[in-house]
């Protein structure tokens, strides 16, 4: 998986939490969309949208990396960049 493929990943799952209709791009920064207070439990946007990129990655082939701690207030593309080669 390139890149450009992770980002098209990225943004269709964000579009998904975007209660806002708002424009999905690469440099939508992810705590525009997401929270870790808006569902039951643990099972927040936050959380969910991670573990469907965790999962996208390993499902490609690639190793399940730490996440930066401040993933949230990265843009789709800075994320990419560091999944993929950090």
């Amino acid at each position: 998986m390139n890149k450009d493929q992770l980002m098209e990943v990225m943004k269709y799952h964000l579009r998904n939490f975007s209660s806002d209709g708002d424009k999905i791009t690469d440099e939508t920064i992810h705590n525009t969309v997401l929270t870790d207070d808006d569902g039951f439990g643990s099972a927040s946007s936050k959380r969910i949208y991670r573990s469907f990129i965790r999962w996208t990655l390993k499902q490609a082939g690639h190793e399940d990396k730490k996440w930066p701690k401040n993933w949230m207030e990265l843009s789709v593309s800075e994320l990419a960049e560091k999944l993929l080669n950090d």
